[in-house]
């Protein structure tokens, strides 16, 4: 079943709550992890320039790399935050194109308590804090939607 098919055409497969993510799925490799990220109660986002999208911090695992040591690296490279507090919200499982590979990423909260100030960078050109997701609007990644709706405001 596909519960969301991305623009770029990525479609997103399963969504499991609570499931942390060690041990690491067999049937696909867990190689990502994204950040739903707060700062007194408001969402920080970014705007990815190559998606033209407000998206969460995130990115791949670099080899060995566990996946919240990976969720707190890629949300101070791409926002200049630190996570005071992080935890695994759970999994989710993607199917990428062309490839048509199946991979799983981490889902994780993250709160500031401090926010640092934001400098330009290669995956994130801007950030800014929204009091709620759909405040972005029309730019906001249908994917970040999604799993925020999952993990977050359906609890």
């Amino acid at each position: 079943m596909v519960l969301l098919t991305t623009p770029s055409g990525n479609r997103l497969l399963a969504i499991y709550p609570d499931v942390p993510p060690q041990p690491a799925p067999a049937d696909a490799p867990l190689t990502f992890a994204l950040v739903i990220t707060r700062y007194q109660g408001r969402y920080v986002l970014v705007y990815n320039p190559q998606r033209a999208v407000w998206e969460m911090p995130g990115g791949g695992l670099l080899p060995g790399e566990h996946p919240d040591a990976a969720a707190r690296r890629e949300l101070l490279e791409e926002t200049g935050q630190h996570a005071a507090r992080l935890r695994c919200l759970g999994l989710f499982k993607m199917r990428f194109v062309p490839e048509a590979r199946e991979e799983y990423g981490a889902l994780y909260a993250a709160d500031i308590d401090t926010l640092e100030p934001f400098v330009p960078n290669e995956e994130a050109e801007q950030m800014a804090l929204y009091d709620t997701p759909a405040a972005a609007g029309a730019t906001l990644s249908p994917l970040t939607r999604t799993l925020i709706d999952w993990f977050v405001l359906r609890r």
